[in-house]
């Protein structure tokens, strides 16, 4: 989803900050607004992307339906979302190998293991996220090692079995200490 809350602007910010060192790169953002009203945001997200210089390098999408396909295009995905509550595109990305870039906010550090499946930095650290997303770039090896850790990860932490298995272990323990 294209909202403020998500982190665009900071990702439109980072991205410039990483284009001048990797000029090969190109970026996008994914989704689109879900309501009329938000269009603005979206217009504002175009017009920073000129402001910053780098509008001929950045693909937004719009809405799409293929997100598998999109996520194995990517070399990594970054996610600057604040008090991100879960986060599911981090697993999608993680399950198809990708390293993730991601504030270390909200639900995001249950998710991502910094320096293991990706890297975290703080909330807000424009510099922080380039120089993370530029080192990536930089190690392409580094970045693959740490997409296969997050696809071993998801498999292990976040398999729909063993998260049913999980919970029913919870339910069994609380109705064992009460009466029913």
């Amino acid at each position: 989803r294209v909202w403020p809350w998500k982190g665009q602007t900071d990702f439109l910010r980072a991205a410039a900050l990483v284009a001048p060192a990797h000029p090969t790169a190109h970026f996008a953002v994914i989704g689109d607004t879900l309501f009329a009203a938000e269009r603005d945001y979206l217009q504002e997200l175009r017009d920073l992307a000129h402001a910053l210089g780098i509008a001929h390098r950045v693909t937004f999408t719009g809405h799409r339906s293929d997100v598998p396909q999109l996520l194995a295009a990517l070399d990594l995905l970054v996610h600057c979302s604040q008090a991100e509550p879960f986060g599911r595109v981090l697993i999608e990305a993680m399950a198809m190998a990708r390293p993730v870039v991601a504030y270390a906010d909200g639900g995001v550090p249950e998710i991502v293991v910094n320096g293991v499946t990706g890297r975290l930095v703080p909330p807000g650290d424009i510099a922080a996220l380039a120089r993370s997303i530029g080192e990536l770039l930089a190690h392409p090896a580094q970045a693959r090692a740490l997409g296969a850790a997050g696809r071993e990860r998801v498999v292990h932490q976040f398999d729909a079995r063993q998260t049913a298995r999980a919970i029913e272990q919870v339910y069994a323990e609380m109705l064992d200490g009460k009466k029913v």
